[in-house]
């Protein structure tokens, strides 16, 4: 008999295992019959243990101890597979979910960053100045008090939840500060034409004192206005989409470790794009780096599985 050498975590009662006396098992446990395996492809086996101690048992019957459809953690980390045809037919629904989530971000992404291009081209906008409007004591941060009375000046009043839906945005836990570098991701888009012509447009020396946000034209207050309201109605559009998200964090899990190719416990650029070619979605390089940008949440160009699970985490 063989037993794989590791299994989900809280598994223990949730052996696999393959057994010739068949008696001893419930209807209930008998998971495959040898005439299905194949159609299960449960015997698609990377380790030479595995496939050696198979060749032994050739004649006998798949069988899982406790095999139950309501068991949620039923996926066989060593085979890549699944012990039961319903849980596959269950985690099929939930990477499509997963998928179809996906490809939200990316539209919605790309609508954002056309935005901020509008802003940009804006011969007089740059974020020196913008920056200063709200760090109105030169502290080289935002708090949240100073970005909620900053978006005033432009008629942008926050609610609790959109407040922290741009939080979220700029990748920042609570009360946490928002930098120089926050502020220009946020309103810059990530075309690196674009950033460069940013980074090296120089402020004004004069800022209007009695109203700050005069030191831009009315149609440019109006864009960067635009582009707020923007963010703040699709990133509340995702939160929503989350909330009808039926798939659990175990399902989440294994989608995970099933783009992770390599099993180095992150996804990179070339796994994310693998696993949409491999599903026959068509993404080009630009998309895909927006899409890969939005769940780096702590920019070091891979992807954690917590990092995966915060994209999940419904705003409250």
């Amino acid at each position: 008999m063989f037993y794989p050498e590791s299994l989900p975590n809280n598994s223990e009662q949730k052996t696999y295992y393959i057994s010739k006396d068949l008696s001893l098992m419930s209807n209930e446990q008998r998971v495959f019959k040898e005439e299905n395996i194949s159609d299960h492809n449960y015997f698609d086996i990377k380790t030479k243990k595995f496939n050696e101690e198979l060749n032994d048992i050739k004649n006998t019957e798949l069988t899982k101890k406790l095999c139950e459809c309501e068991i949620k953690e039923c996926f066989c980390f060593i085979c890549n597979n699944f012990p039961c045809k319903c849980l596959e037919i269950k985690y099929k629904k939930a990477e499509k979910e997963f998928l179809n989530y996906l490809i939200e971000c990316i539209k919605i992404e790309n609508e954002i960053e056309q935005s901020k291009k509008n802003l940009c081209l804006k011969y007089e906008f740059n974020i020196e100045d913008i920056f200063k409007i709200f760090d109105k004591e030169n502290k080289n941060f935002i708090s949240d008090d100073d970005l909620i009375k900053g978006l005033k000046l432009f008629d942008i009043y926050l609610s609790e939840k959109e407040l922290k839906l741009i939080r979220r945005r700029l990748k920042k836990r609570s009360l946490e500060n928002i930098n120089y570098s926050d502020f220009f991701d946020l309103l810059v888009p990530y075309e690196k034409k674009i950033r460069n012509i940013l980074e090296n447009r120089i402020g004004g020396k004069f800022i209007p004192e009695n109203n700050k946000t005069d030191i831009f034209l009315l149609s440019t207050k109006n864009t960067f206005t635009n582009l707020i309201k923007l963010i703040v109605s699709l990133e509340n559009q995702i939160d929503n989409l989350r909330k009808n998200l039926k798939f659990v964090q175990n399902e989440i899990k294994n989608i995970f470790y099933n783009i992770d190719k390599g099993k180095l416990g992150n996804i990179n650029d070339v796994d994310l794009n693998n696993f949409f070619r491999i599903k026959g979605i068509k993404i080009n390089n630009y998309d895909s780096c927006l899409l890969f940008i939005r769940l780096d949440k702590d920019k070091n160009g891979k992807i954690q599985f917590w990092e995966l699970m915060n994209e999940f985490e419904i705003t409250k």
